[in-house]
């Protein structure tokens, strides 16, 4: 089974997990809805399994629960807790929520009291090693790269900033997180929202745009650069 496999498999049994629940604690025990979807978070958070790549699934997964609970209990009320939740039903509600607008543009003073996140948890020793691809593969124009730049960039700490050396490799790099499930599928909006990345000159912030269309680029060409990346995401999921 392939990672989007599983992936969607393990969203399903949430959701279903998330159906019993709500009869058990909201139906028959008359505990509140909030209350319902805090405790059901709170249970689910961990799993017993050390691999990176399970970690970082499950905890986009749950994400994505916790987003259909509170946001968009509309949803939740029409394809999970009001009729017989087969895959059929969840690959319509998945289909709908995915197909939702985007929330209305909020103040600047708004946007700065929601942290952003690439969905990641990495490990310390996952963060040396692609910090080490950077370095290698002259992804960021700072001579002296640290796994604190790394860290700051993936945790996407508020004010960081680095310039960009190398944009399509870099989009490379995410893209390859991505198909790891190892990162959130808007990281390229999440990037542009924090403004993390700069130009070579530091003078413009790499958008979503941007790295869309470098990362189109990069997927039409050859180099060996390509291979080193591919080669060192691949062996991510191995470091603990």
């Amino acid at each position: 089974m392939c990672y989007e496999e599983r992936e969607m498999l393990e969203l399903f049994q949430l959701l279903e997990s998330a159906k019993c629940y709500y009869y058990k604690d909201v139906v028959s025990q008359k505990k509140s809805y909030g209350r319902f979807v805090e405790d059901f978070v709170n249970r689910n958070t961990y799993i017993d399994c050390d691999m990176a790549v399970c970690r970082n699934v499950h905890r986009m997964n749950l994400n994505i629960v916790n987003g259909i609970l509170t946001r968009h209990q509309e949803l939740a009320n029409e394809f999970l807790f009001e009729r017989e939740f087969s895959y059929g039903a969840f690959e319509s509600l998945m289909g709908t929520y995915n197909r939702r607008t985007a929330p209305p543009t909020l103040s600047s003073d708004s946007r700065q009291t929601i942290p952003l996140s690439l969905g990641c948890s990495f490990t310390r020793q996952q963060i040396v090693h692609i910090a080490n691809c950077a370095r290698e593969n002259y992804l960021f124009c700072i001579s002296d790269l640290t796994e604190q730049h790394i860290e700051d960039l993936f945790n996407c700490r508020l004010g960081f900033q680095i310039r960009v050396k190398n944009i399509r490799l870099l989009a490379l790099l995410f893209d390859c997180l991505l198909e790891m499930s190892l990162i959130d599928s808007n990281w390229k909006s999440t990037l542009h929202k924090g403004c993390f990345l700069l130009d070579r000159n530091g003078a413009k912030v790499v958008s979503a745009s941007n790295l869309s269309s470098s990362l189109s680029a990069i997927k039409r060409i050859d180099c060996t650069a390509k291979t080193r990346i591919r080669l060192a995401i691949s062996k991510l999921v191995s470091i603990e």
